[in-house]
């Protein structure tokens, strides 16, 4: 009788200890998976997260055909760091030689495109640029300059994140232009009404008076916002190649088919891309390979 009652006192032992176990298990995989979890998805307010997702607002695609304007924000560099809210850091951009001193006017022209997009509700705005640094990996810079935006949080201005798109493929300035009209065409469904370029002011004249002659766009739907670097900060010699190795050469060849541009184009496109234009833009189709040296007089959308 005594060892049936040992043993039946047993069992509820047993079983309290194995419960206790069973709970404890259950805390220590809970802890971990909780570790797991912050270690691979880390807060938006942490240091470590390079931008805020939750600052994109998308409005559904049929929202961008009642846009009916453009603002190109023409690239300049590829972004090569890891944390997009660091772009004022020199070592996380690709530079040439000839671009020290210029990194804060670029990060000014990404600024001015989206308050200008932010001032004009019905604009498109584009960052325009494509792969075009070989040293700089697979990376283009109108990507670059999309998410330095981004990461910036739009500068305060939220509401122009979901009509901030990118132009990927431009080799040279002619392409910004025509490629973001291009891409318009694919975005919103027509053309713009009207164009704003953002860029260096010293490009004013290449892209006023030859660019949009080339692509025939009409003067008075044409604008333009310069910011140069300071003279102090980049010195003189960007000027004197921007009459030397731009304006005199679009001026001849106003289409870049001709051997110097041309080979700038391919040096450019390190990784080989195509774009898909007219797939597009086909209104376009005769105007994207024409080559001149003459004005193109066939017909245009715009």
């Amino acid at each position: 009788v005594n060892a049936m009652k040992r043993m039946s006192g047993r069992p509820p032992q047993i079983t309290i200890n194995s419960t206790r176990s069973y709970i404890a298990a259950i805390l220590i995989f809970i802890i971990i998976a909780t570790l797991i979890f912050f270690h691979f998805f880390p807060s938006t307010s942490s240091s470590s997260s390079s931008f805020r997702h939750h600052r994109f607002n998308r409005e559904p695609p049929s929202a961008w055909s009642s846009l009916d304007e453009l603002i190109i924000v023409a690239g300049h560099a590829v972004y090569k760091g890891t944390d997009y809210r660091e772009p004022e850091l020199v070592e996380n951009w690709f530079l040439e030689d000839f671009q020290r001193g210029q990194l804060t006017t670029f990060l000014s022209h990404i600024k001015r495109g989206v308050e200008l997009a932010s001032a004009r509700p019905k604009s498109l705005l584009l960052f325009s640029g494509g792969q075009t640094r070989l040293a700089a990996g697979p990376r283009t810079e109108g990507g670059s300059y999309w998410l330095v935006a981004q990461a910036k949080e739009w500068f305060g201005t939220n509401d122009v994140s979901w009509r901030a798109l990118t132009e990927e493929y431009a080799r040279d300035s002619y392409e910004n232009l025509l490629f973001s009209l291009c891409r318009y065409r694919e975005v919103v469904g027509s053309y713009p009404k009207n164009v704003t370029i953002v860029s260096f002011r010293f490009k004013e004249k290449r892209f006023v008076e030859l660019h949009r002659a080339a692509v025939g766009y009409p003067r008075e739907r044409f604008h333009y916002d310069g910011i140069d670097p300071k003279k102090e900060e980049a010195g003189d010699g960007f000027l004197a190649g921007e009459v030397t190795q731009a304006l005199r050469v679009f001026l001849d060849d106003p289409y870049g088919c001709g051997p110097f541009l041309s080979s700038k184009r391919d040096s450019r496109n390190p990784f080989l891309r195509r774009h898909s234009y007219p797939s597009g833009c086909p209104e376009l189709s005769k105007l994207l390979p024409f080559c001149g040296p003459q004005l193109f007089s066939g017909q245009l959308p715009w």
